[in-house]
């Protein structure tokens, strides 16, 4: 089995539902891709989405902020930062059946990065895939359907990980292990920001 990247890596969901005290997930109806548009899964105007990561059972958090700003109408930066350490910078093209382009993680170069895409993709490690069925999202009390699940898995093709993108907001749910001897790590989406609200503070 290949080796689990330094990036953080998703845990298998065993189950088509899914539900902690904070988070439940609820699998929905049956996705027709021809009629899919992946420019429904990142918000339109500029904003920060933050984030608390943390191992489960655990109460330490570790804060993940994204930066998501449209410079045209199908063209993204995304910046992210880990407890506000800048740990990448992508810029991204969508389209109707993607969301993909190039990110640089700290001083690497430059290197092809998708989020979403119609047809399965691979990177050095992983098979990735959207599921086929939609999902009802609830996440701290607020509730978000027709989500997406971008599905990751092993070179045994042994699903290893899923995360979740909302309409209009992104990525909101994801449940990772970094290492197979640790307990899961948990990321949330705690709150949006838009940067025209942030500047205000």
């Amino acid at each position: 089995m290949k080796r689990f990247s330094f990036l953080f890596v998703l845990l298998i969901l065993t189950s088509c539902s899914f539900s902690s005290q904070a988070v439940r997930v609820t699998e929905r109806d049956v996705i027709d891709f021809e009629q899919l548009n992946f420019s429904m899964y990142l918000p339109t105007d500029a904003v920060t989405l933050k984030y608390e990561m943390h191992y489960e059972g655990s109460n330490d958090r570790t804060l993940k902020e994204r930066k998501i700003e449209p410079t045209t109408s199908m063209h993204y930066t995304i910046t992210q930062s880990v407890n506000q350490e800048m740990t990448s910078r992508g810029q991204y093209e969508l389209t109707k059946d993607s969301l993909q382009g190039k990110r640089t993680l700290r001083s690497e170069k430059d290197a092809p990065h998708t989020l979403l895409k119609s047809e399965p993709w691979e990177d050095e490690f992983f098979t990735f895939e959207v599921d086929k069925h939609f999902y009802e999202v609830n996440i701290k009390n607020q509730n978000y359907e027709k989500c997406v699940a971008q599905v990751q898995s092993n070179d045994t093709h042994v699903e290893v990980g899923r995360t979740y993108f909302c309409p209009g907001v992104g990525e909101v749910f994801s449940e990772v292990r970094l290492e197979e001897s640790k307990p899961n790590y948990i990321t949330e989406l705690v709150d949006v920001v838009s940067f025209g609200a942030e500047k205000g503070k």
